[in-house]
């Protein structure tokens, strides 16, 4: 892959989740990028004071429009945090307008502890009609037994699952933060294709980060711009997003310090090895 991403999700405008993590994150890689709203909001909800509103199907079909128009090479598109299901179906619409993009879909759903808290119908959307079209999907471990529809308790049940979605069109499901009885003190993301799985363990951060998975999202998707190898793009992106959540730890937690931290965009200071299963 290589040339502009087009970053489809939420924008807030203090904080750092959504595209105002991706965003920073592609940039200070050196790739071209292009941030659209799907909501846009005072800061995360975790506050409890955001403010703001989330834009219609029609205005984000609108501003696309407006991207399209400019006639700027794009050559791939994530997508983040989609909270309606017809806003999905106008993201899927502009695919459908533009099939030689390549799609990474991060199917922003929810969480253990959080539960769901998108529009139901947005599970079955993405079952059936965006995992046909992405070539890669980054589900947390909630994400992906919501779309497998079913619990899973192990690795192997957790690899299955995710070869089960690939089936639906995908090469690879990355399944992000990653906790397993057998990984006591660590955290993972495992990469699944049809024929080979990935996994690098990072040591367990004890505290609670907003936008971890929308820069992890971001950095994967950036690294395999610059046409990095799968396995190298998960280390790297994995070893930024460590580095970054333990320097916010270091701070007191709270929202993701990327901005003092942003050299370690570019030259994460952990080393992690991306073992093959």
């Amino acid at each position: 892959m290589s040339g502009t991403v087009l970053s489809v999700q939420s924008q807030v405008a203090f904080g750092h989740v959504g595209n105002a993590a991706a965003n920073f994150a592609l940039q200070r890689l050196g790739v071209p990028t292009i941030a659209v709203p799907t909501i846009i909001l005072s800061s995360h909800k975790g506050y409890g004071t955001a403010r703001g509103f989330s834009l219609s199907a029609s205005q984000l079909d609108e501003l696309l429009t407006g991207v399209d128009s400019l006639k700027t090479p794009i050559h791939t598109l994530l997508s983040g945090y989609l909270g309606e299901a017809d806003q999905a179906q106008a993201l899927l619409a502009f695919l459908n307008r533009h099939p030689e993009l390549t799609y990474i879909l991060d199917p922003v759903m929810g969480d253990h502890g959080v539960g769901l808290f998108v529009d139901p119908a947005l599970p079955g959307l993405f079952k059936n009609q965006a995992l046909p079209r992405c070539q890669i999907f980054t589900p947390n471990r909630f994400e992906l037994e919501i779309l497998a529809g079913q619990t899973l308790a192990d690795l192997p049940a957790i690899i299955n699952a995710a070869r089960s979605l690939l089936a639906r069109g995908p090469q690879w499901c990355v399944v992000t933060s990653l906790e397993l009885p057998d990984w006591p003190d660590l955290i993972g993301v495992l990469a699944v294709s049809q024929s080979a799985a990935w996994t690098v363990q990072t040591p367990k951060l004890h505290g609670r980060f907003n936008g971890t998975g929308d820069l992890f999202a971001a950095l994967l998707t950036g690294h395999l711009t610059q046409e990095t190898k799968l396995p190298k793009a998960l280390e790297r992106a994995t070893a930024t997003t460590y580095d970054i959540a333990a320097a916010t730890l270091n701070n007191g937690g709270g929202e993701l310090q990327l901005i003092p931290n942003q050299a370690l965009i570019t030259n994460p200071k952990s080393r992690f090895t991306a073992l093959k299963l």
